[in-house]
């Protein structure tokens, strides 16, 4: 069986650096982590990146997928366009960092919070930040996969 194991331990492994190598010893050999938290894994970093590079290469494991920040300040559909703006500019490093690390995807949300009654409008915003976003991640290889929450998770009026 083929399976991708999230790389991400806050009680067990201080940063990814040390996780790698642990999921490493016990037979994992596909991961995905999420950006956004420094202390874990600081997307930023070059030297961290290339370091985390270098325990991929090391270890054979395989970077399948990164996932993007979000939530109220990290939002495709975001009725404020600096918010927005922000957002699309993060997940454009993001889309570089999962170039550098090999992972073919990064998962996206279209959307933080409920809409009421501007569904119609944050669903529109969210397509065109998709729409701006979607040539970066073909130049770099990289396939947005956009994530469906499950129902009474607050997002784009769910």
């Amino acid at each position: 069986m083929d399976l991708v194991f999230p790389a991400w331990a806050s009680d067990t492994h201080q940063s990814l650096l040390e996780a790698l190598p642990a999921m490493a010893a016990q037979g994992v050999t596909r991961v995905e982590w999420g950006l956004g938290n420094p202390d874990y894994f600081d997307a930023k970093d070059a030297a961290q990146v290339a370091a985390v590079r270098q325990v991929l290469a090391d270890t054979g494991i395989r970077a399948v997928a990164l996932h993007a920040p979000f939530g109220e300040q990290a939002d495709l559909a975001s009725l404020e366009s600096r918010v927005r703006e922000v957002t699309i500019a993060c997940y454009v490093d993001a889309i570089n960092v999962a170039r550098q690390v090999g992972a073919r995807y990064l998962v996206v949300h279209a959307g933080h919070g409920p809409c009421n009654d501007r569904l119609a409008q944050r669903l529109l915003l969210a397509r065109e930040s998709l729409c701006a976003l979607e040539p970066v991640a073909r130049m770099a290889g990289v396939v947005l996969a956009l994530e469906n929450l499950p129902p009474g998770y607050r997002i784009l009026g769910r």
